[in-house]
């Protein structure tokens, strides 16, 4: 049963990566012919100019309905009863929620801000511009509370889904050993166990 469904659902993802390459080549060939005429031609003009939104819901679609996003929330459970509990357990992590504040989602919002300005910008030095904006941005505004409500909206319904209880015994397996590695290293696990801030 699981090895089938290891199998299956990575078959699925490869299906889903190589489905993913056809629509952004096809989305690059269309707009290679220009915009056009009509409804469909002001689409695609509008896909030129902000291409980063075809590849975002391309993103957003492959975390969501592939076991990706479950595997995310199954690490967010994973950690989130470990902070909680102290220990990680199937039914801690169980009781756990999958949204995290810490998560890199949360620094997703300010990407996806530089990279809509980057077709408004006509500079050469913006690519580096924009490395530095995101830094300062997530510094200055990462911990903020709406930047983290942001970011929980954006993992509650995009980029997590609830896992499957194999997904979450994953999850805290890998966990375990993690720590258990970690313990053998000499780290000082109460250092390593910071509370979330949500």
């Amino acid at each position: 049963g699981r090895v089938f469904a290891q199998v299956f659902g990575s078959i699925w993802s490869l299906l889903f990566f190589t489905a993913t390459l056809a629509v952004l080549w096809l989305f690059v060939r269309l707009m290679q012919l220009g915009s056009g005429a009509g409804t469909l031609g002001g689409v695609f003009a509008f896909f030129a100019e902000f291409p980063i939104l075809p590849i975002l819901l391309l993103f957003f679609a492959a975390l969501k309905f592939t076991p990706i996003g479950r595997y995310h929330g199954a690490e967010h459970k994973a950690v989130a009863a470990y902070e909680n509990y102290g220990e990680v357990t199937l039914q801690n992590a169980r009781n756990s929620s999958r949204i995290h504040p810490r998560c890199g989602t949360n620094i997703l919002l300010y990407i996806m801000l530089a990279a809509l300005l980057d077709p408004l910008i006509a500079w050469w030095g913006y690519a580096i511009l924009q490395f530095i904006l995101i830094s300062e941005a997530w510094f200055v505004f990462g911990q903020t509370r709406p930047s983290i409500a942001v970011g929980n909206l954006l993992q509650r319904y995009l980029t997590t889904t609830e896992p499957r209880r194999y997904q979450l015994e994953v999850a805290v397996e890998a966990l375990n050993r993690l720590l258990q590695a970690e313990e053998e290293r000499g780290v000082d696990q109460a250092a390593v166990r910071l509370k979330a801030r949500y």
